[in-house]
């Protein structure tokens, strides 16, 4: 047996899994097909829940620096009515952290990735890609190809982890189907760096209609146009 846990894919999924079982003391092997970390950001927030299992990942008070409490949202319609607000719960928060946080996900990814490497008996190796899985009865044997050198080479696990996002490689593999739950309407998302001080209103804001001004939050900028 080569691992105890494969993990395929090192988003913030595999990679918080990673960094959990690592932590735990199991043997994991990470494969992803990706040579390093995407540089756009795709997720924006998360709740106290998240920040309580990073605290477990190791990673808690780096990214508690590093991220800005949710306001909440108002979403106002073409003539700029409110149409629905969302409200975050209060301090004392009950987790101890803010219930919605706002976060870059490159850097966050890097966090967890790091705290990954802190644990020597996770094998992470990047730019590679599952090719083939056969499931053994008391373990599951991959088939790896290095994509820089063209090799391929075997791993025995006692268990697999698919965390290889909607185009799963195991999940096709394995004939599972899944349910797509995409919005109804058309979106558009513009992520900003505020250079100057600039006066932000305290609540995120997003506007139905096609003239959508920007939606503001105290680290960033992000424009919704719902069609």
């Amino acid at each position: 047996m080569d691992c105890d846990v494969a993990i395929i894919g090192y988003g913030p999924v595999g990679a918080t899994a990673a960094a959990l079982l690592g932590g735990q003391g199991l043997t994991v092997a990470v494969v992803e097909r990706m040579a390093g970390v995407y540089d756009k950001p795709r997720a924006i927030t998360a709740d106290h829940e998240v920040m309580r299992c990073m605290q477990f990942a190791g990673i808690g008070t780096e990214l508690g620096a590093h991220v800005r409490p949710h306001p909440g949202t108002r979403y106002l319609g073409v003539d700029g009515n409110t149409i629905k607000q969302t409200d975050v719960i209060p301090p004392p928060y009950p987790l101890g952290w803010p219930t919605g946080i706002h976060f870059i996900q490159p850097e966050f990814e890097a966090m967890l990735r790091r705290a990954v490497a802190r644990h020597g008996n996770v094998e992470v190796l990047l730019a590679h890609e599952l090719v083939d899985l056969a499931d053994l009865g008391d373990s599951i044997a991959l088939t790896v190809r290095n994509l820089a050198r063209a090799q391929t080479r075997s791993i025995r696990a006692r268990y697999l982890l698919a965390c290889d996002g909607a185009n799963s490689f195991v999940r096709r593999k394995l004939g599972i189907n899944y349910e797509d739950l995409a919005f109804d309407e058309w979106w558009i998302v513009v992520d900003a760096w505020q250079r100057r001080p600039t006066a932000l209103p305290e609540m995120t804001r997003s506007i139905a209609g096609r003239r959508a001004p920007p939606v503001r939050s105290p680290a960033r900028a992000t424009c919704g146009d719902g069609n």
